[in-house]
């Protein structure tokens, strides 16, 4: 979560000409989104809903050109829309809550679309920057 500002850090950094730390970033940020073109689910969690890692590797494997990998993980979000019969050791513990934890999850499915939302925000960034 929060990985976009890094994306943000790193543009300012270079607009301002600070080429050395701008590089060692970029560096830092290439070699995490290499790690992760090379793992299968590079944004796992502790839980089957959780999509708090989906941010940072759509946003850097996108930016170092790894479109395969930023596909696959809008794709892993979009996943959400489904029906969740697979967290029912989590979510039917108690009687009825496995329904009401479907319902609430509602929102996060909302929120899947901020993945494609991103580029629109990039744009308008850039758009706006100056």
């Amino acid at each position: 979560m929060g990985e976009t500002i890094w994306g943000r850090i790193l543009l300012d950094l270079q607009r301002e000409g600070l080429d050395v730390e701008s590089g060692e970033l970029e560096e830092a940020m290439r070699r995490r989104a290499s790690h992760w073109n090379t793992v299968s689910y590079p944004y796992g969690s502790e839980a089957p809903w959780d999509s708090t890692g989906q941010e940072g590797v759509y946003y850097w494997t996108k930016y170092f050109g790894l479109s395969t990998l930023a596909e696959k993980t809008v794709n892993s979000v979009l996943g959400f829309h489904a029906y969740r019969y697979w967290d029912l050791s989590i979510a039917a513990k108690m009687k009825r809550f496995e329904r009401q934890v479907h319902h609430y999850s509602i929102g996060n499915r909302r929120r899947s679309c901020s993945l494609r939302m991103l580029e629109l925000v990039q744009a308008a960034y850039e758009l706006l920057r100056y």
